[in-house]
């Protein structure tokens, strides 16, 4: 299970490690140019010139190089081609160039502006306000221009600082020489596992759209979203990050809409993720399914306690495991005779997987416990396996509640049972009985050794013999 627990942290690691922290150092490297604005306007009627005096009200929050309008020497096009922008990116060391649209209606204009990625020329944030003609525009210039900041410096800290892979869909464009990348991956320092937390951290979408507002800032990314870390995956269709004032991590992230978390050949889906910080849980919502190969896991939600290093699944859990070629051969563990089989399904109410702190294990099926390989099937209310710190394969396997095995032919039933993995040997305690063929035994205990077929009944044992014709044996 400590697998399922590094899906878990995988799940954190999908989050921004660092948040947007304008400090004077970050906003100092960036460099933002502004393009002439395309203008609509009815016949007769002028459209305001709002761009050099956004570039300068851009330039006063801090930001270290403003390209105006005037000497970037764009078109005043709205919507120019990805190429174009990477081009003149390319020409004036620019992280990120402003383009839009001023619309003239009565006596108010319409501004409609986008933040376009230098390095590929994609949207990164679309903004929009309504300014006066005739008046004070003062308020709203300002507004825009610090979500605009806002936006630059997400893109600084959640681009790759390498270029992008030949598959990729959009050009990588590497950091201008001579000037220091603001694009310097942050990393998390959180890990288990086999995953690396050092590895940069990257965010991918089509838009992403920055505001502030009652003391916290808030980050959406839409559309085609990629969040990676080293083999880390995270793919949705929604990811928002809200960082509360002055923090540098983000206090919540929800990512909505085709949640998919990949490493290797392990991933976890839901429609819905939550990460609350302070908790330090994450929750998986709707069709929650966690696979390792061709092991699945399903359930309502699955819930990631990383403090407590655990994990828990709620709503009509489901288990499905497919052994090995090489665990289909005998061998010691829970159910070990099981494991000789096809595939082991376990159904549930709950599941609750914990990690102790010396490396120990344990997971536990709770409500309605079903486990079935073939015709071998074993029904209790309760079911723990624990694990040796370490071990890949559980130590015992402890099954309490109206335990009962089912095999054609032969029924065992106890209120306790305790396999031993180590000696292959099983005690069912509490009204102990084994049918088989008609005959039951019945004790206090029956100590089954699966090793030398062994049987141990005790505490007021009692035998009863199904009647047989003539010279039919009569074994229990």
């Amino acid at each position: 299970m400590s697998r399922t627990l590094s899906l878990a942290i995988a799940l954190l690691l999908a989050a921004p490690a660092a948040a947007v922290d304008e400090t004077g150092a970050e906003l100092a490297a960036l460099a933002i140019g502004v393009a002439p604005f395309e203008t609509v306007a009815p016949p007769g009627y002028t459209v305001p010139e709002l761009a050099t005096p956004l570039a300068a009200r851009i330039l006063a929050r801090g930001v270290g190089r403003t390209v105006a309008p005037a000497t970037l020497a764009a078109d005043p096009i709205a919507e120019p081609s990805a190429e174009r922008v990477v081009g003149l990116a390319r020409e004036h060391d620019l992280d990120a160039i402003v383009v839009g649209r001023v619309t003239r209606l009565g006596e108010r204009a319409s501004l409609d502006v986008r933040l376009r990625d230098g390095r590929t020329g994609a949207i990164a944030g679309t903004y929009v306000a309504e300014l006066p003609v005739q008046g004070d525009a003062e308020l709203a210039l300002e507004q825009l221009a610090s979500q605009l900041v806002s936006g630059a410096l997400a893109l600084a800290h959640l681009a790759p600082a390498t270029p992008a892979p030949a598959s990729d869909p959009e050009p990588a464009v590497p950091p201008p020489p001579g000037r220091a990348s603001t694009r310097e991956a942050r990393a998390s320092g959180l890990s288990l596992d086999k995953f690396d937390g050092s590895e940069p951290f990257s965010i991918r979408s089509d838009e992403l759209e920055a505001s502030e507002g009652q003391g916290q800032r808030t980050l959406i990314f839409r559309r085609g979203v990629e969040a990676r870390q080293g083999d880390l995956l995270l793919r949705t269709a929604r990811l928002e990050a809200t960082y509360p004032e002055g923090a540098k991590h983000p206090s919540q992230l929800v990512a909505l809409g085709g949640v998919e978390i990949n490493q290797g050949d392990r991933a976890a889906r839901c429609q819905r993720a939550d990460y609350v910080r302070s908790e330090e849980r994450i929750v998986c919502r709707g069709d929650a399914v966690l696979r390792d190969g061709d092991d699945e896991l399903r359930g309502e939600s699955i819930v990631f306690d990383l403090a407590g290093r655990r994990v828990t699944v709620e709503g009509g859990t489901q288990v499905a495991m497919t052994p090995t070629r090489s665990e289909r051969e005998p061998r010691s563990g829970p159910l070990g005779e099981l494991a000789e089989g096809g595939p082991v399904r376990i159904r549930a109410d709950q599941l609750e997987a914990t990690e102790e702190a010396g490396g120990a294990r344990r997971i536990r099926f709770e409500g309605s416990v079903e486990v079935a390989q073939e015709d071998l099937v074993l029904y209790a209310r309760e079911i723990e396996v624990l694990y040796p710190p370490g071990a890949r394969e559980p130590e015992t396997l402890v099954a309490t509640g109206d335990v009962r095995v089912l095999q054609p032919g032969r029924e065992a039933r106890c209120d306790r049972a305790v396999y031993h993995a180590g000696q292959r040997r099983v005690e069912c305690a509490g009204r102990a009985s084994l049918r088989k063929d008609g005959d039951t035994v019945t004790g206090e205990t029956i100590d089954f050794d699966l090793a030398s077929e062994r049987l141990v009944v005790s505490g007021g044992t009692r035998l009863t013999l199904a009647p047989r014709g003539s010279g039919e044996p009569a074994t229990p």
